[in-house]
């Protein structure tokens, strides 16, 4: 019995190997054939693909640039008050912005808020539309899900999270100069020039690099499991669980390794 147990145990931890092995597999292959349908596309099919990119972008940018903003502006503000509050110094300022919002909250906390208010819509749309057996007929018209369906959302999530996230360190390093006025002790211009010291291009690519990256995989986490629905409709809030949980993990995982090669 105990040997049939150790059996079943490995057995099990292999199996999840496997399966998790395939499913990064998957996903890279869906990045790729992404990639590929944008550079590749000929003139004509990439008019129709980009009204459907444009339409995603702005209305991820529509949807999420409030909250990003307001979010951002307190965070910055919270930063500069919590300096000030423990007298800490201030040439500290310009280091902590450049560590804590530009390097690493700024793209990070940016796909988190993309995960849950684009990411699993996408799931949500194309399982619906997996259902409703439209992907079928655009099929049945010669017209590839992969160009018109696939890529505009992940080409159009992925730019828009670049442009948030970057938004989010500006609305940020604002929150903190408004604070750093009205708390008087912390020079404006000294602020600023602390900013430009410690807050350099290279980190600025390091931001844009962690938003390509997170935004290529979390949209192609979230097609992939819109495209696995084959059941009922009831498979679809399932699936949109399953591809919260996986672009979380995915999402810090990525940061954590990007951070790990370019900061470390």
């Amino acid at each position: 019995m105990q040997s049939e147990a150790g059996i079943g145990f490995f057995g099990f931890i292999g199996r999840s190997v496997i399966e998790f092995y395939n499913y990064i597999l998957d996903i890279t292959t869906m990045v790729f054939v992404a990639l590929k349908s944008f550079i590749t596309l000929d003139r004509e099919k990439r008019k129709v693909a980009n009204k459907v990119m444009y339409r995603k972008i702005y209305l991820t940018v529509r949807n999420t640039l409030g909250i990003v903003g307001i979010v951002s502006f307190i965070f910055g503000a919270l930063v500069v008050t919590q300096i000030a509050s423990f007298n800490m110094r201030m040439d500290f300022i310009g280091k902590i912005f450049d560590v804590v919002i530009v390097k690493e909250l700024g793209p990070l906390f940016t796909a988190l808020i993309i995960i849950g208010r684009s990411a699993t819509f996408i799931t949500t749309e194309l399982g619906t539309m997996q259902k409703t057996q439209e992907l079928t007929a655009f099929k049945v018209m010669g017209i590839e899900p992969e160009d018109y369906v696939m890529m505009p959302r992940v080409i159009g999530v992925t730019f828009s999270l670049i442009v948030l996230a970057l938004f989010f360190d500006v609305c940020c390093i604002t929150g903190g100069l408004v604070m750093a006025s009205l708390i008087g002790n912390i020079s404006v211009s000294f602020y600023l020039q602390s900013i430009a010291m410690h807050v350099s291009y290279y980190e600025i690519l390091g931001t844009i690099l962690k938003a390509i990256v997170s935004g290529l995989i979390l949209t192609s986490i979230s097609c992939y499991h819109g495209f696995a629905i084959t059941g009922s409709f009831v498979e679809i809030p399932q699936q949109v669980a399953r591809s919260f949980v996986s672009s979380l993990f995915f999402c810090f995982l990525c940061n954590f390794i990007i951070s790990y090669f370019l900061y470390l």
